[in-house]
């Protein structure tokens, strides 16, 4: 799955480790080539991905919160 998300937004991943302690989804803290660090979190459902969305959405005009792509 990791290989798929990587290849579908075009990074250029040099290294990338599982974050610890990361109870709703599976998240990966990736260093590019050119040194900026991203992370990637992957739900464990669509079901998941969907609440987790809509809660973005409701934050978003109220508290800063990361760009989701």
């Amino acid at each position: 799955m990791l290989y798929r998300v990587i290849k579908k937004f075009g990074l250029d991943v040099l290294q990338w480790n599982e974050v610890d302690d990361s109870h709703s989804s599976t998240v990966y803290q990736c260093t590019l080539l050119h040194g900026e660090n991203v992370y990637l979190k992957i739900p464990f459902t669509k079901l998941k991905f969907q609440r987790e969305l809509s809660a973005y959405e409701i934050l978003q005009e109220n508290v800063p919160i990361p760009y989701l792509t």
